[in-house]
């Protein structure tokens, strides 16, 4: 008995002793941010190499694209992706994945009964010096009847778009995106911005009464689903959409070339982007964590 008393002693002062340690390790283990720099802007996780605009610039890598403008004026704070253009609220930032999702405004257009241009609201454009839009993941779509809608980069190089028509709104269907009162197309890889325009060729005369206004928007392919009442007014005004992002513009090889600058740390491999230019890190399988921070990638 005073044996087992002794040993259940020495177990409680291990616990109290060891406990704290073992509980700072698990955070160790599970941060995304380098040591003393903020991790949270609001609902969002900041993982590095990305930083807020508040933390020292050692926080963050040194590309300016990377860089989370952190708006303390709300609460929770909101962030976004850069000061110029409040517009992109950041939703996620994935590691594991590679992309970054933002919110952005749905392009408009309506029609009053003489076929004047009624209001015209905010036209999307979006301007990135490193993040591509991600072609696997995003679709141009247009909502409306005598809607045409187009897609193009801001420097000409190359335009697309697609038309939705349809003269009875029984004709229309739930879920449908084909061309009767919503069309889809894909995006190209490294599209770095777009401008997004509407037309109609009768301004919408003969669907007035069920469909005054054209829409445009993209958008990330799991968000939308098409309504027959979307084509009298959506439910709603911003759009999420997926960019794609890697580090620096060099190839897996010619960074590993330069062990001072390669980012890729213990237990990871490196990958080329595929949209875009850069490489991307990861954990090796067996591994989590943050494949960019010394010590970041621990077994499970």
């Amino acid at each position: 008995m005073v044996i087992y008393r002794l040993l259940l002693k020495v177990v409680v002062l291990e616990i109290i002793i060891l406990g704290p340690y073992h509980n700072h390790i698990a955070e160790a283990d599970d941060s995304m941010t380098k040591p003393g720099c903020r991790s949270f802007c609001g609902n969002l996780e900041i993982p590095y190499p990305f930083g807020s605009n508040d933390s020292d610039p050692k926080c963050r890598i040194y590309d300016d694209s990377f860089r989370v403008y952190c708006d303390n004026s709300f609460e929770p704070p909101i962030p976004h992706m850069n000061i110029e253009s409040p517009r992109f609220h950041i939703l996620h930032i994935s590691l594991q994945d590679h992309e970054l999702r933002i919110n952005t405004s749905i392009s408009k257009a309506c029609y009053d009964s003489s076929g004047e241009r009624q209001y015209l609201g905010f036209k999307p454009s979006l301007i990135l010096q490193k993040f591509p839009l991600s072609s696997a993941k995003n679709k141009f779509t247009a909502v409306g009847c005598d809607t045409s809608a187009r897609f193009r980069d801001r420097n000409g190089k190359f335009s697309f778009g697609c038309m939705s028509s349809c003269k009875n709104i029984t004709d229309v269907s739930n879920g449908s995106c084909s061309g009767i009162g919503c069309c889809q197309t894909s995006i190209p890889k490294n599209t770095f911005d777009y401008q997004i325009s509407i037309g109609s060729d009768y301004n919408h005369s003969d669907v007035l009464d069920f469909n005054p206004c054209s829409y445009a928007f993209v958008t990330v392919n799991d968000f939308y689903t098409f309504s027959v009442g979307d084509l009298k007014q959506p439910e709603f005004d911003q759009s999420p959409l997926v960019l794609d992002w890697a580090i620096g513009n060099q190839t897996c090889e010619e960074a590993q070339k330069n062990r001072t600058s390669y980012m890729c740390t213990e237990n990871t491999n490196c990958t080329n982007a595929e949209n875009g230019l850069g490489y991307k890190c990861n954990c090796l399988e067996g591994y989590r964590g943050n494949p960019y921070l010394q010590n970041g990638c621990n077994g499970m």
